[in-house]
């Protein structure tokens, strides 16, 4: 054992003993031992220099509560206990973090945040960028935040106050969508929209609204109350088949638990979701009109019914005319038109491009020839209305597919194939890595990609 192991058991047997106990030691591991009955006399300089710390002490001195040292060190890194720690977080960061969100886990899921974006601004207007497309930044336990426990709010953790946010939304009454709190990331997320907006840029929120999560007020009060529920009926539950240990519910892809779907027959659900795209297309505070959002990407628009996108449409344009109303829709074409004929969309993500492209430009061992690739570009143009053409969201590569520096690299090794696009995109969603390199593009490489870029611009959309 280390010396380190037997202090902690000396410390608990004399807790449990009721005895004091003073641990006489220059190792800063044993601060977290420091609480009831335990102190440590710490020391510097051999034994000439020494100071008996108790838990008000280590967090007056070190900054940080014997609860936390383990993650103060963790985040700092310690070499003397081959603790790495994270590049460029010092002593002095590490206890400002652990102070702002209060453990090490909590501080890796908050990762970025709002003001961290609002500090790059000034960088992104410089590249030229004039439009910023956020996936979710909506309140989820999870880091990609597509199973939202509450779609009014910012995540707590992309604000500066994330306990206080905490607080303030488990206390505010859920079912009032249109009078919710505006918590400090709320309120720095209309900062941003407002600084964005000085620079010129137009900022696009992506709005997941065929599901809600797991762990949100609906479900958890569905999983404990079942049919008393007063919100029953906001998801899609076969009741015959669950039992009182299991309950029977449609999912997202059918088969992600976490993300029951929502269920558009609930005028209940349709009012939430319509009080989030006005609470940030026409954000009001303290009776004060803040500027909003541009427009909502709305995800896996497919699974929610197309009339109820007509009506949402409808009430966008209502508050902000100008806003885009932009779909991801990973379909053939010809199930994407009507939703683009009928008002449901302005546009779509451009996955029909992003296929062709994929399939004729990184394929050695593709058939399309340029004069296929040439029809099939002009079959789409001509198949959808020129307003949607003209807004296209064109992509080479999103969260949901490899980067294309990526593909390039290991091109034939997956199959896009353009003249059949969707059933090859979930199958390479499934397919083996098996073989794939991780290594940067060559120059030639680094030229097709080039290449697929200038096409990208040049392209319509």
């Amino acid at each position: 054992y280390e010396a380190d192991d037997i202090l902690g058991t000396l410390s608990v047997k004399c807790r449990e003993a009721g005895l004091d106990c003073v641990l006489l030691t220059g190792d800063k591991d044993a601060l977290q031992l420091v609480g009831e009955g335990t102190k440590v006399l710490f020391t510097r300089k051999g034994i000439t220099e020494s100071t008996l710390f108790d838990a008000a002490g280590v967090k007056e001195y070190f900054g940080v509560t014997p609860e936390q040292v383990t993650d103060w060190k963790g985040l700092m890194g310690d070499a003397s206990d081959n603790i790495p720690g994270i590049p460029g977080v010092g002593e002095k960061t590490a206890v400002k973090l652990l102070n702002e969100y209060g453990t090490l886990e909590n501080v890796l899921s908050h990762g970025g945040d709002i003001k961290g974006i609002i500090s790059k601004l000034d960088y992104l207007a410089d590249l030229g960028i004039n439009a910023l497309y956020f996936t979710p930044l909506q309140y989820s336990p999870s880091l990609h935040k597509y199973d939202g426990t509450n779609f009014l709010h910012i995540d707590p953790f992309f604000g500066s106050e994330p306990r206080k946010d905490i607080q303030t939304i488990d206390n505010e009454d859920f079912d009032d969508f249109d009078n919710a709190t505006w918590t400090t990331a709320d309120r720095e997320a209309l900062t941003l929209i407002k600084e964005a907006h000085k620079r010129g840029m137009k900022v696009i929120f992506d709005g997941v609204f065929n599901h809600i999560g797991y762990n949100s007020k609906p479900f958890q009060d569905v999983l404990k109350n079942r049919k008393k529920s007063q919100y029953a009926n906001w998801f899609h539950i076969d009741w015959a088949k669950s039992t009182p240990t299991k309950l029977r519910y449609e999912k997202f892809w059918g088969f992600v638990k976490e993300m029951p779907k929502l269920n558009y027959g609930s005028q209940d659900v349709k009012r939430y979701v319509f009080a989030t795209l006005k609470r940030w297309l026409r954000p009001i505070v303290d009776g004060t009109e803040y500027e909003g959002i541009d427009g909502w990407r709305i995800d896996h628009a497919i699974g929610v019914p197309m009339t109820f996108w007509q009506s949402a449409h409808e009430f966008t344009k209502k508050l902000n005319n100008n806003s885009l109303f932009l779909a991801e829709l990973i379909e053939p074409d010809t199930i994407i038109k009507p939703y683009l004929d009928n008002g449901a969309f302005d546009c779509v993500m451009n996955y029909g491009f992003y296929f062709l492209a994929c399939e004729f430009f990184t394929r050695d061992a593709s058939p399309m020839t340029a004069k296929d690739f040439d029809k099939c570009i002009w079959q789409q143009l001509k198949l959808y209305p020129l307003h949607a053409n003209y807004l296209a969201m064109n992509l080479l590569g999103t969260h949901d597919t490899e980067r294309i520096a990526s593909l390039i690299v290991n091109k034939d090794l997956k199959n896009y194939d353009g003249f059949n696009p969707i059933a090859a995109f979930f199958t390479n969603t499934h397919t083996s890595d098996r073989g794939y390199t991780s290594r940067p593009p060559n120059a030639d490489e680094r030229q097709l990609q080039r290449m697929m870029i200038v096409f990208e611009f040049a392209m319509i959309g």
